[in-house]
């Protein structure tokens, strides 16, 4: 069989390309299926969080080279 494996949110706009299959389905976690059920808030709708999410430190790789990776050391 024939397949090519693409990473949706790798994209700079995943929600233009709708998954056709679940994959690696042995390695989910057990809560994922439960994640629609939840109730849900935009970011901004409590507003009291917002120093919370200026302090916010992603260590995600950015999508371009960098001269030294990681910038610094987690605390």
């Amino acid at each position: 069989r024939n397949a090519v494996d693409i990473g949706k949110l790798r994209f700079d706009d995943p929600a233009g390309i709708a998954p056709t299959i679940q994959w690696g389905v042995e390695a989910k976690l057990p809560y994922v299926d439960g994640v629609s059920k939840l109730p849900s808030e935009e970011t901004m709708g409590d507003i009291s969080s917002a120093p919370y999410l200026a302090e916010l430190v992603s260590y995600q790789h950015p999508d371009h080279d960098t001269d030294q990776w990681p910038p610094e050391e987690k605390p």
